[in-house]
């Protein structure tokens, strides 16, 4: 047998340093495996000699510059690679020129572009990038203050912009404004994952700013910092704007990207969910699934009607007797495969294989209490295939089972087991709190949130970064 040992490595280098100890060196002529998580391992090796060179340009620290300059400029990064590792080199006083950090930023070959999508959700903030079951590493770990202080370096490169060529329309003062708005972005979001409201939103600001986002982009980006760091009713007012797509007013067309309209409103249903405002979560949730299905985004739409089927307003026919005996009343259909078997074929083809996973819970939901008895246990054969909205369908699976038919904590419990891997322990806890707000149980949300903020608490902890990656906080 053999494993890469990069991701060990990192684990026992940061150990090494938090005891103040020098780790052994590295093995020469390893008999399996190779030394693998090379983008975190960069990060860390930056992050500890800035920390010992309080704030001077020794030679660890130049070392580490370059060694994570070499992994930018040679082949693609993976996803939020890029972006973390130009923020750390920034951040630990790189002596970049504008021309430098605008080719350092440009996304290579079929790489991810270095912005986050400006779609993203709460949700999307909290897995960080997690990749689907499979051999792919799991995205680099940053501290928000190393994006804002990165962010904030871009800004004195602009300044010193001067040259008449490199003038304020240039290739390169474009490419610096993207990279700072995405550096902000970023900020915004790990600031979101520590629980800091106030920088967080004063950097979605910023960000806003850079990319020229518009009212649906700003509103959203600040109520993703206010729903992670916990206040809910700030989250759900910052959504207050019109959800309609902006219109060219020349042209007639969206001006600007017609899926971040839809995740507004997607958002603004779970958050009016979480806050008992059933039918303005129900309107929501209507508006988010005209206005993905007219931009033909599959998921976006999907959620929206998870989101109707957990509030009682989608309605399917119960499945047959026959469906559940032979464990065909669920279709599995790959949210959990890296390969996404739903996405075959056409935009309808892949619709109809959502409807048809969905309106079986529904359906279920509806049946009467034998039916949905013999359900769960239907249930449990197929585990596993859970959408990435997780709280959502969590809170559709738990009205296959009446207060008097049993515990609905240990049901979901069971029902998620298999999905557990799939995501990280704080988006768990996050999602079963928003599950027990969606359906009214004060109790089980307040204890599932102070799980969330405890993990969080731990997960955060600059010292503790790659114990927290490796153990999937």
């Amino acid at each position: 047998m053999s494993r890469d040992f990069g991701e060990i490595r990192a684990l026992l280098v940061a150990c090494a340093a938090r005891a103040g100890k020098s780790p052994p060196p590295m093995p020469e002529t390893p008999k399996a495996g190779g030394a693998d998580a090379v983008e975190q391992r960069a990060l860390l090796r930056l992050r500890l000699a800035t920390a010992r060179a309080n704030g001077e340009a020794t030679e660890p620290v130049q070392a580490a510059i370059a060694a994570a300059r070499s992994l930018l400029e040679n082949g693609p990064r993976g996803p939020g690679a890029r972006v973390a590792l130009l923020a750390s080199m920034l951040a630990a006083g790189a002596d970049l020129d504008a021309a430098e950090v605008a080719r350092l930023s440009r996304a290579r070959d079929d790489e991810d572009p270095l912005a986050a999508p400006l779609a993203w959700t709460a949700t999307e903030w909290l897995a960080e990038r997690r990749p689907v079951l499979g051999d792919a590493e799991p995205a680099p770990v940053v501290p928000g203050a190393t994006f804002v202080a990165a962010a904030r370096g871009v800004l004195g490169v602009e300044a010193k912009l001067r040259a008449p060529k490199e003038g304020p329309r240039s290739g390169t003062a474009e490419a610096l404004v993207a990279a700072r708005g995405a550096l902000w972005l970023e900020a915004a979001a790990a600031l979101a994952r520590e629980g800091d409201a106030a920088s967080g939103a004063n950097a979605a600001d910023e960000a806003a700013t850079a990319l020229g986002l518009g009212p649906h982009g700003r509103a959203l980006v600040r109520s993703n910092v206010f729903r992670l760091a916990g206040d809910r009713e700030k989250a759900f007012a910052e959504l207050a704007v019109d959800d309609a797509p902006a219109k060219d007013e020349l042209t007639g067309k969206a001006a600007s990207d017609p899926r971040v309209p839809a995740a507004v409103a997607l958002q603004r249903a779970e958050l009016a969910m979480a806050l008992g405002k059933r039918d303005e979560a129900r309107a929501s949730a209507e508006r988010a699934e005209a206005r993905a299905t007219a931009c033909h985004d599959v998921l976006l739409a999907a959620r929206a009607r998870w989101q109707l089927g957990a509030l009682g307003a989608r309605t399917a026919p119960p499945p047959p007797w026959a469906d559940v005996e032979a464990g065909t009343a669920l279709s599995w259909i790959g949210f959990g495969n890296p390969l996404e078997p739903f996405r075959a074929g056409d935009a309808t083809s892949q619709s109809a294989r959502v409807t048809r996973a969905l309106d079986g819970w529904v359906g279920l939901a509806g049946a009467d209490p034998s039916l949905r008895h013999a359900a769960r246990w239907a249930a449990l054969r197929d585990r596993g295939d859970a959408p990435p909205w997780l709280g959502v369908h969590l809170a559709l699976a738990g009205r296959l089972i009446a207060p008097s038919e049993g515990d609905v904590e240990l049901w979901l419990d069971a029902a998620s087991a298999f999905d557990l891997r799939r995501f990280s322990l704080r988006s768990y806890a996050f999602a079963r709190a928003d599950a027990a707000r969606f359906r009214g149980d004060a109790e089980a949300a307040t204890r599932w949130e102070a799980r969330y903020r405890f993990l969080r608490g731990v997960a955060t902890d600059p010292t503790r970064i790659e114990l927290a990656r490796h153990l999937d906080l």
